[in-house]
């Protein structure tokens, strides 16, 4: 099973951290949900159905690894079997270009520039969560990057663009006005990363870390 090392342990340690993350992941939401709303004028493109940023495989953190193997131990048995397949045809995809990296592929286990190689080579392939109609199989355990990406982000923290925009949308101009964009993603990042950490030392698992998808499931 390709997912088996993200199995959620009963620590009741990590039965509190896993919670932490979801309510991070709830703020991200909120703010798409927030952002989505002032500008449906403007022709935003993302919805049920279009799945233009879910081609290719992308690194996952364990944490959403987590979220993954935890939505699909939820959904039924249907999108169970539908789930496993498309998650073993693309680990086939992947052994196929990438022979060198081994299960439970780890994204740490390659360089940057090889992990790009293949995100590249499979750029065209489905997310293994990904339904025929183009929704989602999992999609309120879908990892943190797909609940953000798509609506131009701007911290004003920072003040800096946070990239995210899909070119299907509208572009990322005069930001600073569009206070519906607005979200403190510096202060987000940190706070992500101190959960990812704290889940890592939980598990203490050396097989459980960044991944893709398809290997979660």
């Amino acid at each position: 099973n390709p997912g088996q090392a993200f199995r959620v342990s009963s620590r009741p340690s990590l039965r509190a951290l896993l919670p932490a993350y979801r309510s991070l992941v709830g703020e991200a939401d909120r703010w798409f949900a927030q952002a989505l709303e002032a500008h449906e004028d403007e022709g935003v493109q993302c919805g049920r159905g279009c799945y233009r940023c879910c081609l290719g495989p992308f690194d996952i953190s364990a944490a959403d690894a987590l979220l993954v193997a935890e939505g699909y131990r939820q959904a039924n048995p249907g999108q169970r079997q539908a789930l496993r397949f498309r998650a073993h045809a693309q680990l086939g995809e992947i052994r196929l270009f990438a022979p060198e990296w081994p299960d439970p592929w780890r994204v740490e286990a390659l360089t940057e520039e090889r992990f790009d190689e293949i995100c590249d080579a499979l750029s065209d392939a489905r997310c293994a969560a990904l339904a025929d109609d183009g929704s989602c199989l999992i999609y309120d355990h879908r990892p943190l990057i797909c609940r953000l990406h798509g609506l131009p982000m701007y911290d004003p923290t920072t003040s800096r663009d946070c990239g995210g925009a899909c070119d299907l949308n509208f572009p990322p101009y005069d930001l600073e006005s569009k206070l519906a964009l607005h979200f403190a993603h510096a202060d987000f990042v940190r706070r992500e990363t101190e959960l990812i950490d704290a889940i890592e030392g939980q598990i203490q698992r050396p097989d459980v870390a960044s991944t893709v998808v398809a290997a979660a499931l």
